[in-house]
C-alpha cells in the first residue's frame, strides 16, 4: 500500500514538472514582456 502511493506520488511529480516546464515555456516569455514594457 505504501510502496504504491510513493509510485503514484512519483508519476503525478513527473507529470506535475512537465506541465510546469510547458507553463514556463509558453507564459514566461509573455510575462517577462510585460514587465520590460513598463
Amino acid at each position: 500500500m505504501f510502496l504504491s502511493m510513493i509510485k503514484l506520488m512519483q508519476k503525478y511529480a513527473k507529470v506535475y514538472l512537465d506541465i510546469r516546464k510547458i507553463y514556463a515555456t509558453t507564459l514566461y516569455p509573455f510575462h517577462y514582456a510585460k514587465h520590460l514594457r513598463i
